[in-house]
Protein backbone atom coordinates (compact mmCIF):
# COMPACT_ATOMS: atom_id res chain seq x y z
CA UNK A 1 0.00 0.00 0.00
CA UNK A 2 3.09 2.71 1.07
CA UNK A 3 5.11 1.70 -2.28
CA UNK A 4 1.64 1.94 -4.41
CA UNK A 5 1.35 5.63 -2.92
CA UNK A 6 4.97 6.00 -3.23
CA UNK A 7 4.29 5.90 -6.51
CA UNK A 8 1.54 7.90 -7.05
CA UNK A 9 3.22 10.64 -5.02
CA UNK A 10 6.25 10.42 -7.89
CA UNK A 11 4.06 10.36 -10.93
CA UNK A 12 1.60 12.99 -9.89
CA UNK A 13 2.39 16.96 -8.82
CA UNK A 14 -0.73 18.88 -8.00
CA UNK A 15 -0.91 22.59 -7.24
CA UNK A 16 -4.11 24.35 -6.05
CA UNK A 17 -5.04 28.24 -4.56
CA UNK A 18 -8.19 29.52 -2.98
CA UNK A 19 -7.75 33.12 -2.92
CA UNK A 20 -10.32 36.19 -3.93
CA UNK A 21 -11.39 35.34 -7.66
CA UNK A 22 -11.61 31.64 -6.95
CA UNK A 23 -10.13 27.89 -7.03
CA UNK A 24 -6.90 27.12 -9.58
CA UNK A 25 -5.28 24.06 -9.86
CA UNK A 26 -2.75 22.64 -11.94
CA UNK A 27 -2.60 18.68 -12.12
CA UNK A 28 0.73 17.63 -13.86
CA UNK A 29 1.21 14.05 -14.38
CA UNK A 30 4.71 13.25 -14.82
CA UNK A 31 4.61 10.00 -16.48
CA UNK A 32 2.64 11.40 -19.80
CA UNK A 33 3.68 14.77 -19.26
CA UNK A 34 0.24 16.55 -19.44
CA UNK A 35 -1.32 19.29 -17.54
CA UNK A 36 -4.42 19.37 -16.49
CA UNK A 37 -5.74 22.85 -15.26
CA UNK A 38 -8.95 23.78 -13.29
CA UNK A 39 -10.44 26.99 -13.11
CA UNK A 40 -13.56 27.71 -10.62
CA UNK A 41 -14.35 31.26 -10.21
CA UNK A 42 -16.85 32.02 -8.18
CA UNK A 43 -18.70 34.15 -10.14
CA UNK A 44 -19.07 30.94 -12.02
CA UNK A 45 -20.02 28.70 -8.70
CA UNK A 46 -24.23 28.30 -8.26
CA UNK A 47 -24.60 25.73 -5.72
CA UNK A 48 -21.85 23.71 -2.89
CA UNK A 49 -23.28 20.60 -1.44
CA UNK A 50 -21.36 19.77 1.66
CA UNK A 51 -21.88 16.10 2.47
CA UNK A 52 -20.12 13.38 4.73
CA UNK A 53 -17.00 11.42 3.93
CA UNK A 54 -16.29 8.53 6.44
CA UNK A 55 -12.71 6.81 5.51
CA UNK A 56 -11.94 3.09 6.56
CA UNK A 57 -8.88 2.58 8.28
CA UNK A 58 -6.32 1.02 6.43
CA UNK A 59 -5.02 -1.25 9.08
CA UNK A 60 -8.14 -1.28 10.90
CA UNK A 61 -11.15 -2.25 9.31
CA UNK A 62 -13.70 -1.59 12.12
CA UNK A 63 -12.31 2.08 12.25
CA UNK A 64 -13.12 5.40 10.32
CA UNK A 65 -12.14 8.43 10.20
CA UNK A 66 -14.85 11.25 9.99
CA UNK A 67 -14.57 13.89 7.10
CA UNK A 68 -16.17 15.98 4.98
CA UNK A 69 -16.92 16.31 0.92
CA UNK A 70 -17.52 19.66 -0.99
CA UNK A 71 -19.55 19.74 -3.84
CA UNK A 72 -19.04 22.96 -6.36
CA UNK A 73 -21.53 23.07 -8.65
CA UNK A 74 -20.51 25.44 -11.62
CA UNK A 75 -21.10 26.95 -15.04
CA UNK A 76 -22.94 24.48 -17.03
CA UNK A 77 -23.65 21.08 -15.01
CA UNK A 78 -19.70 20.92 -14.77
CA UNK A 79 -18.98 20.51 -10.98
CA UNK A 80 -15.45 19.89 -8.74
CA UNK A 81 -15.06 18.08 -5.28
CA UNK A 82 -12.65 18.49 -2.51
CA UNK A 83 -12.71 16.24 0.50
CA UNK A 84 -11.56 17.64 3.85
CA UNK A 85 -10.18 15.33 7.18
CA UNK A 86 -9.00 18.81 9.12
CA UNK A 87 -11.33 20.63 10.52
CA UNK A 88 -9.81 23.91 10.20
CA UNK A 89 -9.20 23.97 6.71
CA UNK A 90 -13.11 22.70 6.25
CA UNK A 91 -14.20 25.90 7.89
CA UNK A 92 -11.69 28.38 5.92
CA UNK A 93 -12.95 27.21 2.97
CA UNK A 94 -17.12 27.40 3.73
CA UNK A 95 -15.98 30.77 4.91
CA UNK A 96 -14.91 31.83 1.58
CA UNK A 97 -17.59 30.26 -0.40
CA UNK A 98 -20.29 32.10 2.46
CA UNK A 99 -18.15 35.51 2.14
CA UNK A 100 -18.50 35.40 -1.92
CA UNK A 101 -21.92 34.71 -1.24
CA UNK A 102 -22.14 30.95 -2.49
CA UNK A 103 -25.25 29.44 -1.86
CA UNK A 104 -24.34 26.07 1.11
CA UNK A 105 -26.77 23.35 1.16
CA UNK A 106 -25.44 20.39 3.61
CA UNK A 107 -26.63 16.38 3.40
CA UNK A 108 -26.64 13.70 5.65
CA UNK A 109 -25.61 11.31 3.09
CA UNK A 110 -21.99 9.51 2.80
CA UNK A 111 -20.80 10.67 -0.30
CA UNK A 112 -17.11 8.91 -0.34
CA UNK A 113 -18.48 5.56 -1.69
CA UNK A 114 -19.78 7.47 -4.80
CA UNK A 115 -16.66 9.70 -5.20
CA UNK A 116 -14.72 5.92 -4.78
CA UNK A 117 -16.90 4.83 -7.86
CA UNK A 118 -16.11 7.13 -10.19
CA UNK A 119 -13.71 4.93 -11.74
CA UNK A 120 -16.04 2.49 -11.79
CA UNK A 121 -19.24 4.26 -13.20
CA UNK A 122 -19.95 7.79 -14.27
CA UNK A 123 -21.66 9.05 -11.12
CA UNK A 124 -23.27 12.70 -12.20
CA UNK A 125 -23.19 14.70 -8.90
CA UNK A 126 -25.41 17.17 -9.95
CA UNK A 127 -28.38 14.83 -9.28
CA UNK A 128 -27.08 15.10 -5.66
CA UNK A 129 -29.34 17.43 -3.01
CA UNK A 130 -29.33 18.99 -0.13
CA UNK A 131 -30.99 21.72 2.80
CA UNK A 132 -29.72 24.96 3.46
CA UNK A 133 -26.73 25.46 5.52
CA UNK A 134 -26.60 28.17 7.40
CA UNK A 135 -22.68 27.87 8.45
CA UNK A 136 -22.66 26.77 11.82
CA UNK A 137 -20.18 24.18 13.07
CA UNK A 138 -21.57 20.47 12.84
CA UNK A 139 -21.66 18.00 15.65
CA UNK A 140 -19.35 15.89 14.65
CA UNK A 141 -15.57 16.90 14.71
CA UNK A 142 -13.92 16.47 11.40
CA UNK A 143 -11.31 14.29 11.36
CA UNK A 144 -12.06 12.49 14.68
CA UNK A 145 -11.94 8.60 14.63
CA UNK A 146 -15.14 6.80 15.07
CA UNK A 147 -15.91 3.14 15.16
CA UNK A 148 -18.90 2.92 12.89
CA UNK A 149 -20.52 4.98 10.00
CA UNK A 150 -23.71 6.15 11.18
CA UNK A 151 -24.43 7.57 7.76
CA UNK A 152 -26.22 6.18 4.43
CA UNK A 153 -24.11 5.68 1.05
CA UNK A 154 -25.41 8.60 -0.98
CA UNK A 155 -26.29 6.81 -4.94
CA UNK A 156 -27.22 8.52 -8.26
CA UNK A 157 -30.70 7.64 -9.92
CA UNK A 158 -29.03 6.11 -12.99
CA UNK A 159 -25.03 4.84 -12.75
CA UNK A 160 -23.44 4.62 -16.31
CA UNK A 161 -19.97 2.65 -17.31
CA UNK A 162 -17.00 4.72 -17.06
CA UNK A 163 -15.79 4.78 -20.80
CA UNK A 164 -12.31 6.93 -20.57
CA UNK A 165 -11.67 9.52 -23.19
CA UNK A 166 -8.59 7.41 -24.39
CA UNK A 167 -11.36 4.32 -24.51
CA UNK A 168 -13.82 6.39 -26.58
CA UNK A 169 -11.54 7.80 -29.32
CA UNK A 170 -10.23 3.93 -30.23
CA UNK A 171 -14.13 3.58 -30.68
CA UNK A 172 -14.82 6.22 -33.22
CA UNK A 173 -11.45 5.28 -34.83
CA UNK A 174 -13.03 1.49 -34.95
CA UNK A 175 -16.48 3.22 -35.87
CA UNK A 176 -15.00 5.48 -38.78
CA UNK A 177 -12.96 2.92 -40.61
CA UNK A 178 -15.52 0.34 -40.88
CA UNK A 179 -18.07 3.46 -41.97
CA UNK A 180 -15.09 4.06 -44.65
CA UNK A 181 -14.93 0.61 -45.61
CA UNK A 182 -18.65 0.37 -46.06
CA UNK A 183 -18.60 3.48 -48.16
CA UNK A 184 -15.56 2.12 -50.05
CA UNK A 185 -17.16 -1.16 -51.25
CA UNK A 186 -20.33 0.76 -52.16
CA UNK A 187 -18.56 3.14 -54.46
CA UNK A 188 -16.82 0.24 -55.37
CA UNK A 189 -19.62 -1.42 -56.91
CA UNK A 190 -22.20 1.35 -57.79
CA UNK A 191 -19.90 4.14 -59.35
CA UNK A 192 -16.03 3.73 -59.79
CA UNK A 193 -16.04 0.45 -62.74
CA UNK A 194 -18.90 3.09 -64.40
CA UNK A 195 -17.30 6.33 -64.62
CA UNK A 196 -16.76 7.61 -68.55
CA UNK A 197 -13.70 7.55 -70.06
CA UNK A 198 -12.13 9.20 -72.55
CA UNK A 199 -11.89 7.69 -76.16
CA UNK A 200 -8.59 6.61 -75.75
CA UNK A 201 -8.94 5.38 -71.90
CA UNK A 202 -6.17 7.72 -71.21
CA UNK A 203 -7.95 9.48 -68.27
CA UNK A 204 -11.24 9.97 -66.15
CA UNK A 205 -14.21 12.30 -66.89
CA UNK A 206 -15.12 13.57 -63.33
CA UNK A 207 -17.88 15.43 -62.39
CA UNK A 208 -18.62 17.73 -59.64
CA UNK A 209 -21.01 14.97 -58.32
CA UNK A 210 -17.93 12.55 -58.42
CA UNK A 211 -15.69 14.55 -56.59
CA UNK A 212 -17.72 15.55 -53.82
CA UNK A 213 -18.94 11.99 -53.15
CA UNK A 214 -15.61 10.28 -53.83
CA UNK A 215 -13.21 13.37 -52.23
CA UNK A 216 -15.27 15.49 -50.30
CA UNK A 217 -16.77 12.90 -47.85
CA UNK A 218 -14.10 10.16 -47.52
CA UNK A 219 -11.85 13.65 -46.61
CA UNK A 220 -14.64 15.31 -44.15
CA UNK A 221 -15.05 12.34 -42.83
CA UNK A 222 -12.02 11.52 -40.01
CA UNK A 223 -11.18 15.16 -40.01
CA UNK A 224 -15.04 16.12 -37.95
CA UNK A 225 -15.34 12.90 -36.49
CA UNK A 226 -11.66 11.63 -35.22
CA UNK A 227 -8.66 13.65 -36.04
CA UNK A 228 -9.23 16.45 -33.71
CA UNK A 229 -9.69 13.53 -30.47
CA UNK A 230 -7.00 13.65 -27.61
CA UNK A 231 -5.49 10.07 -28.36
CA UNK A 232 -5.74 10.22 -31.85
CA UNK A 233 -2.73 8.23 -33.28
CA UNK A 234 -0.59 9.80 -35.81
CA UNK A 235 -0.34 6.97 -38.19
CA UNK A 236 -4.45 7.02 -37.94
CA UNK A 237 -4.46 8.21 -41.53
CA UNK A 238 -2.40 5.78 -43.21
CA UNK A 239 -4.75 2.84 -41.90
CA UNK A 240 -7.09 4.49 -43.34
CA UNK A 241 -5.55 4.74 -46.28
CA UNK A 242 -5.29 1.02 -46.34
CA UNK A 243 -8.54 0.97 -45.40
CA UNK A 244 -10.44 2.78 -48.78
CA UNK A 245 -7.42 1.06 -51.12
CA UNK A 246 -9.16 -2.16 -50.27
CA UNK A 247 -12.89 -1.07 -50.15
CA UNK A 248 -12.14 0.45 -53.50
CA UNK A 249 -10.23 -2.15 -54.92
CA UNK A 250 -11.64 -5.36 -54.05
CA UNK A 251 -15.52 -4.83 -55.35
CA UNK A 252 -13.82 -3.38 -58.90
CA UNK A 253 -11.71 -6.20 -58.93
CA UNK A 254 -14.63 -8.34 -58.82
CA UNK A 255 -17.05 -6.57 -61.07
CA UNK A 256 -13.90 -6.99 -63.80
CA UNK A 257 -14.20 -10.58 -63.57
CA UNK A 258 -17.69 -10.41 -64.93
CA UNK A 259 -17.80 -7.44 -67.36
CA UNK A 260 -15.55 -5.44 -69.46
CA UNK A 261 -14.25 -2.57 -67.67
CA UNK A 262 -11.11 -0.14 -67.56
CA UNK A 263 -7.92 -1.16 -65.75
CA UNK A 264 -8.77 1.50 -62.53
CA UNK A 265 -5.76 0.09 -60.26
CA UNK A 266 -3.49 2.97 -60.65
CA UNK A 267 -6.52 5.37 -60.99
CA UNK A 268 -7.39 4.10 -57.24
CA UNK A 269 -4.01 4.54 -55.40
CA UNK A 270 -4.05 8.12 -57.32
CA UNK A 271 -7.34 8.64 -55.61
CA UNK A 272 -6.52 7.71 -51.97
CA UNK A 273 -2.97 9.34 -52.62
CA UNK A 274 -4.68 12.65 -53.31
CA UNK A 275 -7.24 12.05 -50.20
CA UNK A 276 -4.35 11.13 -47.92
CA UNK A 277 -1.39 14.02 -48.87
CA UNK A 278 -4.17 16.95 -49.72
CA UNK A 279 -6.67 16.18 -46.92
CA UNK A 280 -6.18 13.75 -44.20
CA UNK A 281 -2.29 14.45 -43.33
CA UNK A 282 -2.60 18.04 -43.32
CA UNK A 283 -6.50 18.59 -41.91
CA UNK A 284 -4.74 16.24 -39.11
CA UNK A 285 -1.64 18.31 -38.28
CA UNK A 286 -3.96 21.90 -38.55
CA UNK A 287 -6.19 20.21 -35.89
CA UNK A 288 -3.85 19.55 -33.60
CA UNK A 289 -1.84 22.04 -34.04
CA UNK A 290 -4.59 24.33 -33.74
CA UNK A 291 -5.89 22.53 -30.11
CA UNK A 292 -1.96 23.11 -28.94
CA UNK A 293 -2.15 26.94 -29.88
CA UNK A 294 -5.73 26.94 -27.79
CA UNK A 295 -4.49 24.91 -25.17
CA UNK A 296 -1.88 27.05 -24.90
CA UNK A 297 -3.27 30.38 -24.84
CA UNK A 298 -5.73 28.88 -21.85
CA UNK A 299 -2.89 28.41 -19.81
CA UNK A 300 -1.10 32.21 -20.51
CA UNK A 301 -5.02 33.46 -19.75
CA UNK A 302 -5.60 31.40 -16.43
CA UNK A 303 -1.89 31.84 -15.26
CA UNK A 304 -2.00 35.81 -15.88
CA UNK A 305 -5.12 35.62 -14.07
CA UNK A 306 -3.59 34.07 -10.95
CA UNK A 307 -0.80 36.78 -11.46
CA UNK A 308 -3.48 39.20 -10.92
CA UNK A 309 -4.65 38.73 -7.78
Amino acid sequence: MFMLQKKYIERYEIYYELNEKGYFQTAIDHKTGQREETSILFDSVWEVIIGNSIKESSSNKKLYYAGKLMVFKYKDDQYYMREFFNEEEFYDWTARFQDKGSPLFQTDDDLRPALLERQKYHTDFNQLKGEPWNGEKFHQKIGRKIYKNPFHPWEPDEKKPEISLRKKTRKWEIRIGILLLAYAFILGLTVLPWQPVADDNTFWEMGLLFVIGVYGINILLPIITVFWRAYTKWFLPFIYFAVLFAGHSIPVWIISIFADIPPLDIFIFATEIIIILFGWIPGYILLKVGKGIFMFIRKLTIKENNQML
